[in-house]
């Protein structure tokens, strides 16, 4: 988050983002619950969807949580590469001298 802005208006972009990331942890949640309920039943659900909405979640949240939504990230991504042979979007966890950051690598299908 941007540490020029004032406390207060930081506070305020905090307490929006957390309002509006508990609703998306929520939905996330959800979707993740239903994934592995269909491949319990031994269905093959699209995980492309679910695989973009983990990319776009955990990079938000990197962005106001930190470095531990990365870690997530990857975690998320090792359940979900055993159900899809590509996916468009590669991250990859790196350091800089400001701190953690995510990089994405689009990769062309082979």
């Amino acid at each position: 988050m941007n540490t020029k802005l004032p406390a207060t208006t930081r506070a305020q972009y905090m307490q929006a983002y957390n309002r509006y990331d508990a609703q998306a942890n929520v939905k996330y949640r959800r979707a993740v619950d239903e994934f592995a309920r269909k491949i319990a039943e031994d269905e093959s659900p699209d995980v492309l969807p679910l695989y973009t909405a983990t990319f776009l979640y955990y990079a938000a949240g990197s962005c106001m949580r930190g470095a531990s939504d990365l870690v997530a990230a990857t975690y998320a991504f090792k359940y979900f590469d055993r159900y899809t042979a590509w996916f468009p979007i590669r991250i990859e966890v790196c350091s800089t001298p400001e701190g953690t950051c995510l990089r994405t690598i689009s990769q062309t299908q082979e």
